[in-house]
């Protein structure tokens, strides 16, 4: 069966339905959903029948977290969440490898840590930063540096962190499927501490790294490249990821490799975006950064694709994106 179309801003997303995402016999399937659908639905059966709704707006309940082939959730990977920002919350989501490479994604006002923010929000911003890595090892408080970059940097309304990047200091403790903790975080006019309250998401970071996974076309939802007009990514099957928006006139072209040995479901990412319209010409230029894929929501097991990059230059640019896949 295919995956069931969802409308969604005046066009259909193909979102999964109660089969697996993709047919087994087609080389882009991503094995990983196919084997753990079943394990996937009978503890959700058994976790609602137990919870009932308590956990729409909060924090899945993950009492005893476990992996899907039944070890306990490691201590870095892909989590999601909210982040609270003067007593509201915002959509959060963060990796963190396991050689301590750290990139968290805060967006709009948002009430749902189960379920990603699919709307883009009017400002965002990204962190980049590392832990070290015996933290992650042991258990221990992870605590790092790195810098937050503004993100929806078109005038008028230029977001916050766009002309002045952040210092910011990270402290968390990543354990038992949960990051909590806070990032501080500096800037010429003031000090603020955001609150972090993510879990762990580890269905399709715990297997391998593998190109195929990652094949397809998918339509960005969250990327200031898209603005304006419908916006298709594509990866094919030599790990190539190329768009091209009709509203920006931004061309992307770049590759995706998995990172480092390539045991977890985290991949290395190179792209150069060039011809952008004027107004969205900051966007121009070199990026890196990583990429996951992740269901849409706690419980699921649709594909979506979400990426942290950001260049290197002066000034910094941020660019998250998160992209449904269509075929």
């Amino acid at each position: 069966m295919r995956p069931a179309p969802l409308m969604m801003h005046g066009f259909y997303v193909t979102v999964a339905s109660s089969e697996p995402l993709r047919p087994e016999s087609q080389a882009v399937a991503m094995s990983n959903r196919m084997h753990m659908s079943g394990f996937i639905v009978g503890v959700t059966a058994m976790v609602l029948a137990a919870c009932g709704d308590e956990y729409a707006d909060g924090t899945p309940p993950l009492a005893k977290p476990q992996s899907p082939i039944g070890r306990p959730v490691l201590n870095h990977g892909y989590h999601a969440g909210l982040a609270f920002i003067d007593g509201v919350s915002h959509f959060a989501d963060a990796i963190i490898t396991a050689d301590g490479i750290v990139r968290i994604y805060v967006g709009g006002p948002y009430g749902t840590a189960s379920h990603l923010d699919l709307d883009r929000p009017a400002h965002s911003v990204i962190f980049e930063g590392s832990v070290r890595t015996q933290d992650l090892q042991t258990h221990a408080l992870a605590t790092g540096t790195g810098v937050v970059i503004g993100q929806t940097c078109t005038p008028p309304d230029v977001g916050r962190f766009c002309a002045e990047t952040g210092a910011a200091e990270l402290s968390a403790t990543i354990a038992n499927g949960r990051l909590a903790g806070t990032l501080r975080v500096f800037s010429s006019q003031s000090t603020e501490v955001w609150t972090l309250q993510l879990a762990a998401w580890p269905v399709y970071y715990e297997g391998r790294a593998v190109v195929s996974q990652v094949v397809g076309q998918y339509l960005e939802l969250h990327g200031e490249f898209a603005a304006g007009a419908r916006t298709v990514i594509s990866v094919d099957s030599g790990g190539r990821l190329f768009f091209q928006s009709p509203g920006s006139r931004c061309v992307g072209n770049g590759t995706v490799t998995p990172h480092a040995d390539g045991q977890f479901g985290v991949f290395d990412v190179v792209l150069r975006i060039e011809s952008c319209a004027a107004e969205r010409a900051y966007l121009n230029g070199e990026y890196g950064g990583l990429l996951v894929t992740t269901p849409s929501d706690y419980w699921n097991y649709d594909a979506v694709l979400r990426m942290w990059l950001t260049t290197s230059g002066s000034p910094r640019v941020a660019l998250s994106s998160l992209s449904a896949y269509i075929y």
